[in-house]
């Protein structure tokens, strides 16, 4: 797993904390239940407007989950 900073999300009642390198354009989202999933060739804008949205479990459901390459991290 690769070292990217995780920071805790406020106010979601399933993502527990997530991390972005822009660089790569990888998202980490860790859930409340423990599992990690890294998405690769996520754009810097998507990730910002993940941080930003209202509810970042719904945004990641429409938006991200099943847009992005992913994989479960151990």
């Amino acid at each position: 797993m690769s070292k990217i900073p995780m920071s805790p999300v406020k106010g979601s009642s399933v993502i527990e904390d997530m991390g972005y390198d822009a660089e790569s354009r990888t998202l980490h989202v860790k859930f409340k239940g423990g599992k990690t999933y890294e998405h690769t060739d996520v754009p810097p804008e998507k990730y910002a407007a993940m941080t930003g949205a209202d509810s970042t479990g719904k945004f990641y459901n429409k938006r991200i989950r099943d847009q992005y390459p992913a994989q479960k991290l151990k």
